[in-house]
């Protein structure tokens, strides 16, 4: 009876012990932000001096399905005047955006930047209006390593 009590016990402290070796001991913290980007940051030249007019605020939630994070995202959004190869243009864009762990799930959390803003296909003849912003934040942790990555329009539409 001795030895099933004990073997009870020390099984339990195998699992427990199995348990502490996965856990991230750099995990990102509940409320840290993870990503910063303005339109200082765009990876098109030809905004970084445009006018904004229409500027508006939004706030939305990602809940990423492969990783269990959750994000809490602050956008500012506009209407971007800018001269895009010899023309005058105008799209709605981000022009703002931060991203907060609300639920970093055991995660490290990196932020790996935004590509954009980049024209929104339009229909044949169209112009493009909307623009989107391409954004990466890392995730590690032991035994996962990935990502959780997201699209948003220039009214602030997150794309599936």
């Amino acid at each position: 009876m001795t030895w099933s009590i004990h073997r009870g016990v020390i099984v339990a402290f195998l699992v427990v012990a199995a348990s502490a070796c996965d856990s991230n001991k750099n995990a990102t913290p509940k409320d840290a932000k993870v990503l910063e980007w303005t339109l200082a940051k765009t990876t098109r030249a030809s905004m970084k001096d445009a006018t904004l007019t229409n500027k508006a605020t939004k706030d939305l939630v990602i809940n990423d399905a492969a990783t269990g994070v959750k994000l809490s995202l602050k956008l500012e959004t506009a209407t971007a005047k800018f001269n895009e190869g010899g023309k005058d243009v105008e799209h709605d864009a981000i022009v703002g955006l931060t991203a907060t762990a609300t639920n970093p799930n055991e995660f490290t959390l990196v932020d790996r930047g935004c590509d954009g803003p980049n024209h929104q296909l339009a229909a044949p003849g169209a112009a493009p209006r909307a623009m989107i912003l391409d954004c990466r934040i890392k995730a590690d942790k032991p035994k996962f390593d990935g990502f959780v990555s997201f699209q948003l329009l220039g009214d602030g539409t997150l794309l599936p």
